[in-house]
């Protein structure tokens, strides 16, 4: 099963490892993560500059969406079966 992460972009349930909430101002430990998925070039970004509410680390790379980390949970466990 895949989860919607935004603008027609989906990753299969099972590759995502965590849901991580990103609140302004980032930390440094959230900053230092997506700078070196970056410098790997494992990031993909589904939502303009500076509309990023969420980062989905998966086992290929890292995500950032504008879909809350609340909602992309919620979608998580409606897939599984869970709710």
């Amino acid at each position: 099963m895949y989860v919607h992460l935004g603008n027609n972009y989906t990753v299969p349930l099972k590759e995502i490892i965590t849901i991580v909430n990103l609140q302004n101002p980032l930390s440094e430990n959230m900053k230092d993560i997506i700078e070196q998925a970056r410098l790997e070039k494992k990031l993909t970004t589904v939502t303009k500059k500076g509309k990023e509410k969420s980062m989905i680390i998966c086992d290929d790379g890292v995500i950032l969406s504008h879909i809350s980390s609340n909602t992309l949970f919620k979608r998580g466990l409606f897939i599984k079966g869970m709710r």
